[in-house]
């Protein structure tokens, strides 16, 4: 009973940390509006990309505290598990790149609606 409540626990997690790192790569790469986009230089898309990143970071620190704080719960009730002690850096890790890939695409792309 127990191995099946950390199996369900482990995929639920995993699948929050999948989908969050998707949308936080959308929501980094997304458009910005044609008002803003004729105004700006090259070092104004930069710095909008790296406003961008650091949101994209902070939402994965954010993660990883989460999936930390989880885990201890998860595991003092459970006992002894299956899961990695640090599964939480990869989750937090995993929302970072994506973050950094959507803000690579938008300061090479500059899109505008």
């Amino acid at each position: 009973m127990k191995r099946g409540l950390l199996i369900a626990a482990f995929l639920a997690e995993c699948l929050g940390a999948v989908y969050l790192a998707f949308m936080t790569w959308l929501l980094s790469d997304w458009f910005i509006s044609d008002k803003l986009a004729f105004r700006l230089t090259t070092a104004g898309w930069y710095r909008i990309g790296g406003l961008r990143l650091l949101c994209a970071f902070v939402l994965a620190c954010l993660v990883s505290l989460f999936a930390y704080l989880f885990n201890r719960i998860v595991l003092a009730r459970l006992g002894q598990s299956l899961l990695p002690r640090r599964l939480h850096w990869y989750f937090g890790a995993l929302v970072a790149a994506a973050g950094f890939a959507g803000v690579i695409r938008f300061v090479i792309e500059r899109p505008y609606i």
